[in-house]
């Protein structure tokens, strides 16, 4: 037979398993909520009608000509690097762009929300001042 201190401890050691768990998930929850980076910032840029520039880039993008360029010309831009961004498939498709449609690296400049103009594999900066010099001037 068994015997009933270890019946009772065992059950003890359950029960304080069990409360741990009811109580650390909703705070790591909280924890995550709070402090968890927001990816989602540029759908909410857009849902706000904003004015704003996305550069889009992938894992082997060499963007600091790209970068450069556009800092010079004091245009913010948020970026989305499409190989670890959970939503680009949401933000394509809230912008009407299908998925072929972009190569990274590319940028794409929204105006109250709205798509106005994508310059897609971005190869050079003369290209880049030209689409510059086009849109935001």
């Amino acid at each position: 037979m068994v015997d009933e201190k270890v019946i009772d401890l065992r059950n003890r050691f359950f029960l304080a398993i069990f409360l741990i768990i009811l109580f650390l998930t909703p705070l790591l929850f909280i924890f995550m909520n709070k402090f968890g980076k927001d990816d989602n910032i540029v759908i909410s840029r857009i849902n706000n009608n904003e004015t704003f520039t996305i550069l889009v880039i992938n894992n082997i993008s060499n963007t600091s000509k790209i970068e450069s360029t556009l800092n010079k010309n004091n245009i913010s831009y948020e970026i989305i690097n499409t190989d670890k961004y959970r939503y680009y498939n949401s933000f394509l498709n809230k912008l009407d762009i299908n998925k072929n449609d972009i190569v990274e690296p590319s940028i794409i400049y929204i105006e109250n929300g709205k798509l106005i103009s994508i310059l897609v594999e971005i190869n050079d900066t003369n290209k880049l001042d030209e689409y510059i010099e086009n849109t935001y001037k």
